[in-house]
């Protein structure tokens, strides 16, 4: 599930959510994992974006059970547009 929001002509929020579930057979073993992704843009050019995102990523059981806090500035370019 996935969403965003335009505000104030160049912001942009986004807002994803992801839960992706693995049955290995032979082991016997179940993996769940649930992403959460939260990230705001700003668009600089007709095609220019800056992006700055935060990624909450776990496993609570299964094969090597994790949690994970990560963050992201990216820069992005529309070539479509």
């Amino acid at each position: 599930v996935s969403g965003y929001r335009d505000f104030a002509q160049h912001w942009r929020v986004e807002l994803t959510a992801r839960r992706w579930v693995q049955d290995f057979i032979d082991s016997g073993e179940k993996n769940e994992d649930q992403v959460i992704r939260l990230s705001l843009s700003r668009l600089f050019a007709r095609n220019m974006r800056l992006i700055f995102s935060y990624e909450r990523n776990s496993r609570d059981s299964g094969v090597d059970p994790f949690d994970a806090n990560d963050f992201f500035l990216s820069i992005g370019r529309d070539f479509g547009r």
